[in-house]
């Protein structure tokens, strides 16, 4: 591949879904799942109330993880890959702290079949995975 022709692949901390209170029902979810993160970093266990602030940061426009609705979230990673230059690959990560079974099940159905192909680069454009055209 030529370098002008390479994109690359975003990781994002995401729930999709429908809910009116999206947001406020995955917070704590996202929160512990961070409380777990930081503690294995500083080795430590760390009260909630430190891990929070970083929720916070999570609201920003170039925050890693996104919740919302199918428009919202393919509208975030839009943007995500209109800075990026192009999007090769989406990982999407979707089970954080706890969330139940059902709602891990049904996020990650709503980015397949609502924000995935809203994001989706044309046909026609380089996959870098597989050389072939994109999806």
């Amino acid at each position: 591949h030529r370098p002008d022709d390479a994109a690359g692949a975003i990781n994002v901390h995401c729930h999709v879904s429908n809910r009116h209170d999206a947001r406020d029902y995955w917070a704590p979810f996202q929160l512990e799942y961070l409380r777990w993160v930081v503690t294995l970093v500083a080795g430590r266990a760390v009260p909630l109330e430190q891990v929070r602030p970083y929720w916070a940061s999570l609201e920003s426009p170039d925050a890693q993880a996104i919740c919302g609705t199918p428009g919202e979230v393919a509208d975030r990673l839009g943007s995500f890959a209109e800075a990026a230059g192009g999007v090769d690959l989406w990982l999407f990560q979707g089970d954080q702290g706890g969330l139940p079974y059902g709602e891990v099940i049904e996020s990650m159905t709503l980015f397949a079949d609502e924000v995935l192909p809203a994001i989706d680069p044309p046909a026609g454009t380089p996959n870098v995975s597989t050389g072939g055209p994109g999806a």
